[in-house]
């Protein structure tokens, strides 16, 4: 397709088919500057939305763009496990009182660490319809 106005012509990159611009050379007459990847030969007709196309061993090749499955809602992490994630994450919280250099950890907080440690044997969690954890009732951490 050559537009004479304005001494370009559309041409075509070769890798997906999009349309650019080659411009008439200002050195040589009847000689277009064609851009790096592209081609003067109309690719076949194809709808870009489902499919691509591309210019490979001197010819245009169409193609079928694969329709990806989305993937499965992964399963909700069971209670228990939550349970003990979160338990973990709590008593982390605590562990500097237990290091050799801080003062003795006071009896409630020692009990409030084993109460920690041994809930997943106290309560029965459960999951909401959401997936997140019910049934726990978490102890109270004592003031340091």
């Amino acid at each position: 397709m050559k537009n004479t106005e304005t001494n370009t012509k559309t041409v075509w990159n070769t890798s997906n088919a999009s349309p650019t611009i080659a411009h008439k050379s200002p050195l040589e007459p009847g000689v277009y500057l064609m851009p790096a990847g592209s081609i003067d030969v109309e690719p076949l007709p194809f709808d870009s939305a489902t499919q691509g196309c591309s210019w490979i061993d001197d010819k245009w090749i169409v193609v079928d763009i694969p329709v990806l499955e989305p993937e499965p809602e992964p399963d909700p992490i069971p209670a228990i496990e939550q349970l003990r994630f979160e338990r973990n994450i709590w008593l982390s919280n605590t562990d500097w009182w237990m290091y050799a250099d801080t003062p003795d950890p006071s009896q409630a907080q020692l009990d409030y660490r084993k109460a920690l440690r041994d809930l997943p044997a106290t309560v029965t969690p459960g999951l909401d319809e959401e997936g997140n954890l019910t049934g726990v009732t978490w102890p109270e951490k004592p003031k340091v």
